[in-house]
C-alpha cells in the first residue's frame, strides 16, 4: 500500500510504562511475569512515510550486501525483529535478495 500514491503512512514513537506482576503458573513463556497494564507516559516522535523510499530510512549504514544478523547490529534490535524489517523492505521493493553467505540470505540495496 505504500506504492500508493493516496496512501500515507504516520506511526507515533512512544513511551510507556508498563506495568507486570508475578501471577505462577500463567505467561509460562515469560517465567509467571505478566502484564497487568499500561500508561503512556508521552509521544517522542510522529514518523511519516509516504513511500517506499521513506521507508528506506529506517536502514543503517551497512556494507553493498549484509544479512539479517547485520542489520540487526546496524539497527540496535533483535535478529527476529530485523528479519521482519527485511521482510517489509524486501516486499516493498527497497531491498533484493542476491544470494546466500552460510544460509543467511543476503540483501542489497535497489
Amino acid at each position: 500500500m505504500l506504492a500508493h500514491e493516496n496512501f500515507e503512512l504516520e506511526v507515533l514513537l512512544t513511551h510507556q510504562d508498563e506495568l507486570r506482576m508475578f501471577r505462577a503458573g500463567r505467561a509460562y513463556r515469560r517465567r509467571g511475569w505478566v502484564v497487568v497494564g499500561r500508561s503512556l507516559v508521552g509521544v517522542e516522535q510522529a514518523v511519516r512515510i509516504d513511500s517506499p523510499a521513506d521507508a528506506a530510512r529506517f536502514l543503517p549504514k551497512l556494507g553493498e550486501t549484509f544479512d539479517t544478523e547485520e542489520l540487526a547490529a546496524g539497527s540496535s534490535i533483535d535478529r527476529r525483529l530485523a528479519q521482519r524489517m527485511a521482510y517489509c523492505l524486501r516486499a516493498l521493493g527497497v531491498i533484493e535478495a542476491v544470494g546466500k553467505r552460510r544460509g543467511a540470505v543476503l540483501y542489497a540495496r535497489c
